[in-house]
């Protein structure tokens, strides 16, 4: 109930947070959208996933799909993978270009803005700090994360880089034991960051 009612406050206090309802991008609808809809000819399938520290225990319900760009609602979106739980899509993620953000929040308004903070994800060298800052959107079971990343990866490399992630908490919660292709680790640090400091997340019983 403490939940619930954060979250009417949060809706009051924040009229442009959903606008439209928020259920994916263009025609990929978060719980609908199955994979025999995609056109596999841009969509490829990725590997199969594993239980996390594992390398011979399957994921059996989880399929991946990436393309490096699709047309979506007039925009050319990059970089973009899309995950399916027993043939649900439950996740879309890809670059959050300028064009992509004018769409979005066009719909759904602005999100809700999380404080930059620092992070270290370069263990190696000393020295070379991420800097993260985000928006957020949630409605129903559906929460959309805008992420900035400025700084080095746990590669060590030099990143300047906006993802767009958008998915359904139920399902992302029943496929918390997998370790998903290409799932960016700033959105997974980030992720992290909110649960230990927000309540936009479910918690699992």
């Amino acid at each position: 109930m403490k939940h619930f009612i954060l979250f009417v406050a949060l809706c009051l206090h924040y009229p442009l947070l959903a606008q439209t309802k928020l259920r994916g991008l263009g025609s990929l609808t978060i719980a609908l959208t199955p994979t025999d809809s995609l056109n596999k000819h841009v969509f490829l399938e990725d590997d199969q996933s594993y239980v996390k520290g594992t390398i011979a225990l399957p994921c059996t319900h989880i399929r991946s799909f990436t393309a490096s760009n699709v047309l979506i609602e007039g925009v050319r979106v990059t970089a973009i993978s899309i995950y399916f739980y027993d043939d649900r899509l439950f996740r879309i993620s890809c670059d959050y270009s300028d064009a992509l953000k004018k769409v979005f929040t066009a719909k759904h308004g602005q999100g809700l803005t999380r404080t930059p903070y620092t992070t270290r994800l370069c263990s190696g060298e000393p020295g070379k700090p991420m800097l993260i800052e985000g928006e957020v959107w949630l409605q129903d079971d559906v929460v959309a994360l805008a992420v900035q990343s400025t700084g080095y990866t746990s590669n060590c490399e030099r990143e300047n880089k906006r993802r767009l992630d958008i998915a359904s908490q139920r399902l992302l919660a029943l496929s918390s034991d997998c370790e998903l292709r290409n799932v960016d680790q700033v959105l997974i640090e980030f992720d992290r960051f909110e649960k230990q400091h927000s309540t936009i997340h479910p918690e699992k019983n």
